[in-house]
């Protein structure tokens, strides 16, 4: 406390995640939401994480999702 930072909406000036110096406030998009490439399934928020993984068994044909390892 005090929030910090103007980004995002709602509590993100206030929620701070674990392992992290910055709120979702004060990030950039990218870090919370993760979009860079390579990322896996999104970034810090449950939002971009939820999304990754609807977007991924989506877009993967039924029957020719990869065979596990």
């Amino acid at each position: 406390w005090p929030p910090r930072g103007d980004k995002g909406f709602g509590y993100d000036p206030v929620f701070q995640p674990d392992g992290h110096a910055v709120t979702f406030g004060e990030m950039a998009a990218s870090e919370k939401h993760g979009w860079e490439a390579g990322s896996g399934d999104g970034g810090l928020s449950h939002r971009a994480r939820a999304f990754a993984r609807f977007a991924r068994e989506c877009l993967i044909p039924s029957g020719h999702a990869p065979k596990p390892a």
